[in-house]
């Protein structure tokens, strides 16, 4: 059996034992955990390895080590990386791999310096709308020119200097968030944005 890791996505502890856990090659997981010891320190963002058994439709999480907290996003901009965990948990499918998306938040929780702009922060999430196949149903002005720009890896396209405006940003990403049928009760709602 593999060692994974994942980050926790929501944890329900301690009314249940119960995680959801972003897995670096099973996608969104369901898990359970019993080492009492951990259970405190299991809340959203953390990354950690462990062995997944798979049993009636949960996954129970054995030899879970805490592998990385995200200290250096805390500081910077926790509100953003909880959007990020937050949007993971509400738009990802149960048990269908997601690589592209665990990349982008392994490349968040070690990219705190990198990302200081609100602009970044939206190039960000049109890049994770984008990795998840959600594209806006709305005519936006510039958006045929966005193929180069998403082709590039997430480092670059974060450092380049992007002539669309970040009203157009945006608005692409609110209409992405309108596509899914709970946005109202996301607790996270990109407020930051406006600031």
């Amino acid at each position: 059996m593999l060692q994974h890791k994942g980050f926790v996505l929501r944890s329900y502890m301690p009314k249940k034992q119960k995680i959801s856990i972003l897995d670096e090659s099973l996608g969104k997981i369901e898990a359970t955990y019993f080492q009492f010891g951990k259970m405190s320190q299991l809340s959203a963002g953390v990354l950690m390895c462990y062995y997944p058994l798979y049993r009636n439709s949960w996954y129970e999480l054995e030899q879970m080590v805490i592998y990385d907290m995200p200290f250096d996003i805390v500081r910077q901009d926790i509100n953003f990386y909880h959007q990020v965990l937050e949007l993971c948990y509400y738009f990802l499918p149960l048990n269908c791999a997601a690589d592209d998306i665990f990349n982008l938040v392994q490349y968040l929780l070690g990219s705190a310096p990198i990302m200081q702009t609100n602009k970044q922060k939206k190039l960000f999430l049109v890049r994770f709308f984008c990795a998840l196949g959600v594209y806006p149903e709305i005519d936006i002005p510039g958006y045929d020119s966005w193929d180069n720009l998403l082709s590039l890896p997430i480092d670059v396209m974060l450092k380049k200097t992007v002539k669309l405006s970040e009203e157009i940003l945006e608005q692409w990403v609110l209409a992405c968030l309108q596509t899914h049928p709970q946005n109202a009760h996301f607790k996270t709602m990109f407020r930051a944005y406006n600031a």
